[in-house]
């Protein structure tokens, strides 16, 4: 579950391919009763057994509030929409809402591998949200453009180092991940 903002190239960000995992996306990545709906029938009716978040900084989102968008529409329309536009306003905070959302809906089967990242549109680097404040930043490119293989964690944050275009240098998230997960069919994609 990602932003939708054109700029993310998702599958290029984690060094997959097109039909490596679903990618549902939306303004600021939040998860919505929508975005629950979508997980449902990835999970439920295509097979995926994981989920990651990506939250990003720089986002729209973070640049109004859900009260005076929805009073403009009403003096323009007449009525306020009923639907809660979900701004963010921490980071942190709101992607572990989304988190959150995920692992108590009764719809969504598969809870235990959801990741909580944030896409640094400056840095160019991806983090892994951490569930503990204080935590150390591990795995980070070094000079040389190694990388080391990530599994997941609550008590660590991460940051992923991207190429100038955006984009993990070929093949290196994608080793890692299959030293993790294996080759994916479609019946184990993950859901993004």
């Amino acid at each position: 579950m990602a932003c939708e903002d054109t700029r993310l190239n998702v599958y290029g960000m984690l060094g997959l391919e097109e039909g490596d995992a679903h990618v549902i996306r939306n303004d600021g990545g939040v998860i919505t009763d929508d975005a629950i709906r979508s997980l449902t029938i990835s999970q439920r009716l295509l097979g995926t057994r994981e989920t990651t978040l990506i939250h990003r900084t720089d986002c729209g989102m973070l640049t109004f509030t859900d009260e005076e968008v929805k009073g403009q529409i009403q003096e323009e329309v007449g009525t306020k929409p009923e639907f809660a536009l979900e701004v963010l306003t921490d980071l942190e905070e709101d992607v572990r809402q989304s988190s959150r959302r995920i692992k108590t809906s009764p719809f969504i089967p598969y809870k235990d591998s959801v990741r909580e990242f944030i896409y640094g549109v400056e840095s160019g680097r991806l983090r892994e949200v951490s569930w503990l404040s204080g935590a150390a930043v591990v795995g980070r490119t070094d000079a040389k453009g190694s990388r080391g293989c990530h599994t997941s964690s609550l008590v660590e944050a991460r940051e992923v180092e991207l190429t100038a275009a955006g984009s993990l240098r070929p093949g290196e998230a994608r080793g890692c991940w299959r030293r993790h997960f294996g080759n994916k069919s479609a019946s184990s994609m993950q859901a993004l």
